[in-house]
């Protein structure tokens, strides 16, 4: 028998709602840098915690939200919250987790790229080198998202032409490269080449 919700506690809505809804009151998937949660919250490093709506994620149930400057927020849910980051993770899997103006420039930069060999060494020495990359993933399937720790490392000449074309910044220091296929592969061998650049 299941046990009645407490007030105030956010409910379950239908399959990928509630994690889509999560992600548009904490500033879209290109401020979700790491989706964390303990017994009762969620801890999240964000790109930019000026971008999370404290209104919006009231409206959803949550119990209060914590903000600590410059990029660390958690959201005090209760006993789902575990639940609630799962569902958050998944919501960023899916397209429908990009906000209106990401899904307008991801769809123009798509349309524009045409698929081609991928250099990770490349992309590394352009975005300021191993040191100057916080974060790398895959957003939507079909990009990779990049957080830099030092936008002015990022050599914006090497942007302008070339492979540097699939590139879009979304935040301060966050940009996804678009590659209108699947972008796993791009992401292991990214990962692979920063191993290899590792000192030992």
């Amino acid at each position: 028998m299941t046990e009645p919700a407490a007030a105030g506690v956010a409910q379950p809505v239908a399959a990928g709602g509630l994690g889509q809804r999560y992600v548009e009151a904490l500033g879209g998937s290109a401020n979700l840098v790491v989706v964390d949660a303990c017994t009762t919250r969620l801890r999240l490093n964000v790109a930019d915690v000026g971008a999370v709506s404290e209104p919006k994620l009231k409206a959803l149930g949550v119990r209060g939200v914590l903000k600590r400057p410059p990029n660390v927020v958690q959201v005090v849910i209760g006993p789902q919250a575990e639940q609630v980051a799962g569902e958050i993770r998944a919501a960023l899997q899916q397209p429908e987790a990009l906000s209106a103006d990401e899904a307008t420039a991801t769809a123009v930069a798509e349309a524009a790229t045409v698929p081609a060999p991928f250099d990770p060494d490349w992309w590394i020495d352009t975005l300021g080198g191993a040191g100057n990359l916080a974060a790398v993933d895959v957003v939507a399937l079909t990009r990779l998202r990049v957080v830099v720790r030092e936008r002015a490392c990022v050599r914006d000449e090497r942007l302008a032409g070339g492979p540097g074309n699939q590139l879009m910044w979304t935040g301060p220091d966050t940009a996804h490269i678009a590659f209108g296929h699947p972008a796993d592969g791009h992401a292991a061998a990214l990962a692979r080449a920063l191993k290899a650049g590792a000192p030992a």
